[in-house]
């Protein structure tokens, strides 16, 4: 997002933007604090504002970067509306699971995820879909990918998926016979499987919802 940079008074201090944007990238959207992390760098929080006057600021700057690095889908070259959503959920899928809480806290989605929406629309139009249409599928394809995400991050801030640690967090919930059971199910599971089963679903109920529904009605989608 393109925001005016405020006027910076006095000396440059000797830490950089990005060594903070660094060390802030360690903490979730909502563990994210001023205070604390300048002490984490041993610097005062002074020195914080002088890059990023509000939390806010801050917040923004990082989610910035993360989408920088991860660059946008190539939707032109996707050969159907298939390979077009799934491109779309395989991108929120890696904002939510490295970047948790960002997206929906931060500007984002007024600069970044517009230009999402809007090539996702180009695309899916270019393919006989209408706008509210494309629109539609978008919204539920990236709305349950980066919650997908952020499953995965907030389970790997648990402990992760092995077998005693998944045991210790499902004790107080069934008798240890169940336990032992789900805690080896759970363990050997593949997460980018779950995810791509997960989307293959999801494809296929927009596919329900949408592209036959169309056909039945007459209209082309």
């Amino acid at each position: 997002m393109n925001q005016i940079e405020p006027r910076r008074m006095g000396r440059p201090p000797k830490i950089t933007r990005d060594e903070i944007l660094d060390a802030a990238s360690q903490s979730t959207a909502e563990d994210l604090q001023l205070t604390s992390l300048a002490r984490a760098l041993g610097i005062s929080v002074k020195t914080v504002y002088y890059y990023f006057p509000t939390r806010r600021a801050l917040i923004d700057a990082l989610t910035d970067r993360a989408v920088s690095h991860m660059g946008l889908p190539e939707f032109d070259r996707a050969k159907d509306w298939r390979a077009v959503l799934a491109e779309d959920a395989r991108w929120h899928y890696r904002l939510g699971s490295s970047q948790p809480g960002w997206f929906f806290r931060t500007a984002a989605p007024r600069g970044i995820g517009i230009e999402m929406l809007r090539q996702v629309q180009a695309r899916l139009a270019a393919l006989g879909w209408t706008k509210r249409d494309a629109m539609m599928a978008h919204l539920v394809i990236c709305n349950w990918a980066i919650a997908t995400g952020e499953g995965v991050y907030r389970s790997y801030e648990l402990g992760g998926f092995d077998v005693d640690n998944i045991r210790r967090h499902l004790d107080d919930y069934a008798d240890p016979a169940t336990v032992d059971a789900l805690s080896l199910q759970m363990s050997e599971l593949d997460l980018g499987e779950v995810f791509e089963t997960g989307l293959d679903i999801v494809l296929n109920g927009i596919e329900e919802s949408l592209v036959r529904a169309k056909r039945v009605s007459g209209h082309s989608s």
